[in-house]
């Protein structure tokens, strides 16, 4: 599908889905050249796309190797299993041997930090790993100062590749907010998939959060493949204390067949399967988006996911 059609295919698909969803959404931004400025000349070299369109799970749990087993038994068709960790914290090594050994990609996310003496730890740990990993650097919220956080990321994209040079990075940041995050953007010499993390509060209140998440697949889709490294709907809110169940159900169907399906430069969606009502990252909704708990939720992602 054109890219000029995904917010069309969000208004006319959505809304026949769904009830419940009364905003008119806004038309969406215009974006002025800033990403295609930061790329280096050598913009794109190493992009090592993956050929399919590929279902993921991401969760803290999945730190304990033997939690992949667990997930491995319920779910087919599942090629990424997606961690994270912090740089000073223990190297996910269990897990990406386990990845290895069932055959899978292994992404491990590393949250921010500004101390380069933790990242060259982490990449001396990384290079005691001969299978490729895909590394999440930096998830990116909005809430740090771009020139530092650019400045950093491009520090440990370089101690990484250097590390582990069969190593795939990942920018990844929040689609749902109307803002690309463009003034963060590292380069395409420094990463070689987008990677975009949609966790939506509210399955029956969305069209504006789907308006952001076009915006954000038009301006990155020339630019590198996309990886929707963290892929959410919450059935159960803390702020209105509601259950929303049915609702979860209909748009993880929606986003998947409907949505991701039809966008080419997507090629994986990696689903957040955790439960962030105690989150302490103040630029994320206390949701939960855990599916493994719940009967309903994991039958729609094991349909989903045997197509």
């Amino acid at each position: 599908m054109k890219k000029k059609g995904i917010l069309g295919l969000i208004l006319i698909i959505f809304p026949l889905i769904f009830t419940g969803c009364q905003k008119e959404p806004e038309e969406p931004a215009v974006f002025t050249n800033t990403i295609k400025n930061a790329q280096p000349e050598n913009a794109g070299d190493d992009i090592k796309p993956v050929n399919k369109f590929s279902y993921g799970i991401h969760s803290k749990d999945l730190f304990d190797a033997d939690n992949i087993s667990d997930a491995e038994s319920e779910y087919k068709n599942i090629q990424f299993y997606s961690t994270e960790t912090d740089a000073d914290g223990k190297f996910p090594t269990a897990f990406v041997l386990k990845c290895y050994i069932e055959n899978k990609i292994p992404v491990v996310s590393v949250n921010y930090t500004s101390d380069v003496s933790a990242m060259i730890k982490f990449a001396k740990e990384a290079s005691k790993i001969r299978t490729p990993v895909y590394y999440d650097i930096f998830p990116c919220f909005g809430n740090e100062n771009s020139e530092k956080y650019k400045e950093n990321f491009r520090i440990f994209q370089g101690l990484l590749k250097k590390a582990a040079p069969s190593s795939s990075i990942v920018w990844s940041f929040d689609t749902l907010n109307d803002n690309t995050f463009s003034q963060y953007f590292p380069g395409t010499g420094y990463t070689d998939y987008i990677g975009m993390i949609c966790l939506f509060d509210n399955p029956y209140d969305c069209i504006e959060k789907l308006s952001s998440f076009s915006n954000s697949y038009d301006v990155y889709s020339n630019v590198l493949p996309i990886i929707i490294t963290r892929f959410g709907v919450s059935h159960y809110s803390d702020y209105d204390h509601t259950y929303k169940i049915e609702g979860a159900e209909k748009f993880i169907e929606y986003f998947y067949n409907d949505l991701c399906s039809s966008l080419e430069d997507i090629k994986a969606v990696i689903y957040a399967d955790e439960n962030m009502l105690n989150t302490q990252n103040t630029f994320i909704t206390p949701c939960d988006y855990t599916i493994s708990s719940l009967t309903e939720l994991k039958e729609i992602f094991k349909k989903v996911t045997d197509n």
